[in-house]
């Protein structure tokens, strides 16, 4: 049910239909309150009619168009979890170090030999290529989900900000 006041205001913009509209009319000689109302609703009325609607400026709708991506910022959660980046870091040191390790221990043949150079050059005779051949596959594909992950937090920012 209609409140009193939404009828008037309804009566006013012809939104009633026709029933609504003459049982209004018929209460108003009746109810002195509810005509009173009426008129003072009516001269409202006409007067936000008459009056124009003031247009905001233009540094307004600039600082409420770039307050609206703040306010539907959605949380971006990379795809690889920070956790699991140091985890690879720590874990590819750690391969490396344990291979250069074992080559430095069956480099047995310059194991006295105090030349930096031969002893580098022992030590990556003696790792095994399998090894690389694991490790290269796993970097790159470990930097191809990092870079991949970078492109679309950045892809997603941008629609946001749209």
């Amino acid at each position: 049910m209609k409140s009193q006041e939404e009828q008037i205001w309804q009566y006013l913009d012809g939104e009633l239909n026709t029933a609504e509209r003459s049982a209004l009319e018929q209460r108003l000689p009746e109810d002195h309150l509810l005509y009173t109302e009426l008129q003072t609703r009516q001269i409202l009325h006409q007067h936000l009619q008459q009056t124009e609607a003031e247009q905001p400026s233009l540094r307004f709708v600039k600082n409420v168009m770039d307050s609206l991506p703040f306010l539907y910022q959605k949380a971006i959660e990379p795809l690889i979890r920070p956790i699991w980046i140091k985890v690879f870091w720590g874990g590819l040191a750690i391969f490396i170090i344990g291979l250069l390790l074992y080559a430095v221990a069956f480099a047995n043949v310059i194991a006295g030999s105090k030349d930096l150079q031969k002893l580098w050059i022992a030590v990556l005779k003696h790792l095994p290529l399998p090894f690389f051949t694991f490790l290269l596959i796993l970097s790159f594909g470990f930097l191809l989900f990092v870079i991949l992950d970078k492109q679309l937090k950045n892809r997603f920012k941008k629609v946001e900000n749209v």
